[in-house]
């Protein structure tokens, strides 16, 4: 695989750009299950790429593993893509979605292990529509035990401007986690202490809440104990 040479030859960018690629997504369907990179007595290690589920998605593994499991730094990643419509002065106009999400950090034992960084990028494409298109970014520090996300956490989001620069909005959206799955917590919202389930609150004195299971869940499949 491309991916592999490139980040052995110490390209990684061009690895990541290479591998970690929505547009791709269907193909990956066709590769579950390889893993390219060094073996001994039958064993995968070293620098390795895998095509393997990441959270529950088709996705890619691109780090260090030893006695045929992740054990290093690793970065994880899954795509989704998928496709938009919205009307302007009565006429609809069709677009896409691409999302890239990503996990970087330290995995034990095959799984993540301790504080894992999280982005999102997500892109918005309209053909005739140019002034509709947007980049945006998520970023997230999450904390896993047991390959597990455990504890509150913080997710920040950026948005690119014309030319490229990354600014930050003003809003954080907070989670509480248990085991993996999203658990309840007391927020002060505009009606009052709730427990909710997802929480953002805005610069400007704003909220917004969820107050039923988001469904939201960071459980690594395949973690050995």
């Amino acid at each position: 695989m491309n991916a592999y040479r490139l980040a052995k030859a110490g390209d990684m960018e061009s690895a990541r750009g290479l591998l970690f690629d929505g547009s791709h997504i269907d193909e990956f369907s066709e590769l579950e299950g390889l893993y390219f990179g060094e073996t001994a007595d039958g064993e995968s290690r070293g620098l390795t790429v895998g095509i393997q589920e990441v959270f529950g998605e088709k996705g890619a593994v691109m780090g260090l593993r030893t006695e045929d499991s992740w054990n290093g730094s690793c970065e994880a990643w899954y795509g989704e893509k998928g496709t938009l419509r919205t009307r302007r002065d009565g006429t609809e106009y069709k677009g896409s979605y691409l999302r890239n999400i990503c996990f970087s950090g330290e995995w034990e034992k095959g799984a993540p292990a301790g504080a894992i960084f999280m982005t999102v990028e997500s892109t918005h494409s309209y053909p005739d529509l140019p002034d509709y298109n947007s980049t945006d970014r998520e970023e997230t520090l999450l904390n896993f035990q047991d390959g597990k996300a455990e504890g509150r956490t913080e997710t920040s989001f950026f948005y690119q401007e014309d030319g490229g620069t990354w600014r930050k909005s003003d809003s954080v959206l907070i989670h509480e986690f248990k085991e993996g799955e999203a658990q309840p917590f007391l927020a002060q919202t505009e009606d009052g202490e709730k427990m909710v389930y997802e929480f953002e609150k805005y610069g400007y004195g704003y909220s917004w809440y969820i107050d039923r299971d988001c469904g939201c869940a960071y459980i690594w499949q395949g973690h050995q104990a």
